[in-house]
């Protein structure tokens, strides 16, 4: 039996999903690029492994946790003070050349989740997740992956950065976990580490050659990214936003979205993702004589470190608020007492020239 296949291809990449008869679809591969014509399907290929339950349960993009599955989740929430463990039974798939967009709702809680990737300038795959609220109760979110990719047995390291206050941007290689690797941030930026990301190297890759998977969540915020090693041999990379507990509460009807991830795959060594990430970024970017995406926040470094709200007659506020548009000078920043104005790696506006102090 030949499996139905929703893919995308880059020039060196290939990411291949099976749409299953019922429920959501699983993983075939990520990696180089393949042709995965007449590829049979799972269930035809695969048994079930010992001490496991009587129905095989492959690895999904979004994998029925608390039914089976006992690996990342994809989705934690509750309702009415309980746990909820949604069954996604209708499901749909549409695909393109381009992009991928996953369905799969709830009936029994009105749970709805939207997963899309999409092919990006240059090679890269980008990835989003969003979660609706079709029900009649209000549903609280604690956790909803940007994404949960397969990492191949041949992963070797993981690369990655952490710091300090003038010792920032510190590169750590690490051989892959026989357990689980964490990076959580919990500063509300992504701290002195740089932005949210891992690199996942084979075990020959180097600048130039071999295999590379890099990832970076495109958020500015608390985040959580964890490589966990699967009885199967190979391991999960999963990547999220981590919100305060209760702080996402979907009303009946409401929506939520989890900030995208860019994933490169590359066979031309690091130098070959750092491009594909890159091209992806700058795609994203507003140019002079574009309109320009919403801004998120602005974060200060200063005496104490602060933010500003545009809100009118409101005062500087220790929490990063929404901003409409890019509206507050380096000079104002200056009457606040602020040492350095930084901003977050996802905030979009309009290119400035700040003037420094100089006392």
């Amino acid at each position: 039996m030949i499996a139905a296949l929703a893919c995308l291809h880059s020039d060196e990449a290939s990411l291949v999903l099976e749409c299953t008869a019922s429920g959501t679809p699983v993983w075939r591969h990520l990696g180089a690029r393949v042709d995965a014509d007449g590829l049979a399907a799972l269930a035809v290929t695969r048994t079930g492994a010992s001490f496991s339950l009587d129905s095989d349960v492959p690895f999904s993009p979004l994998p029925p946790a608390g039914l089976g599955w006992f690996g990342q989740p994809a989705l934690s929430a509750r309702q009415n003070g309980a746990a909820l463990v949604p069954v996604f039974g209708a499901v749909s798939i549409v695909t393109d050349a381009k992009a991928i967009r996953i369905t799969a709702r709830d009936d029994a809680s009105g749970l709805e989740v939207v997963q899309q990737i999409t092919l990006a300038p240059g090679g890269a795959f980008l990835f989003g997740s969003s979660l609706s609220n079709r029900g009649a109760d209000p549903v609280t979110i604690d956790w909803l992956a940007s994404v949960l990719l397969p990492l191949p047995a041949s992963a070797a390291r993981l690369v990655s950065w952490r710091g300090r206050h003038n010792a920032e941007l510190t590169e750590c290689c690490e051989p892959m976990p026989q357990h689980a690797r964490l990076r959580e941030g919990r500063r509300g930026i992504p701290g002195h580490g740089g932005p949210a990301g891992v690199v996942v190297l084979d075990e020959a890759a180097g600048n130039d050659t071999g295999l590379v998977l890099s990832l970076q969540l495109a958020w500015s915020g608390d985040s959580r990214i964890a490589v966990e090693r699967d009885d199967e041999g190979f391991w999960v990379l999963g990547a999220g936003a981590v919100p305060a507990a209760g702080e996402i509460v979907l009303q009946p009807g409401e929506s939520w979205s989890a900030p995208q991830a860019i994933l490169a795959v590359s066979a031309r060594g690091t130098n070959g993702a750092m491009a594909q990430q890159h091209a992806a970024v700058r795609a994203r970017i507003a140019w002079p004589g574009v309109r320009w995406h919403r801004v998120r926040f602005m974060p200060i470094r200063g005496k104490p470190a602060i933010s500003i709200t545009t809100r009118s007659g409101s005062s500087p506020s220790p929490k990063p608020a929404p901003m409409p548009a890019w509206s507050v000078s380096c000079s104002t920043m200056a009457g606040f007492g602020a040492a350095m104005m930084t901003t977050p790696d996802w905030v979009t506006g309009p290119p400035i020239r700040p003037s420094i102090p100089t006392a």
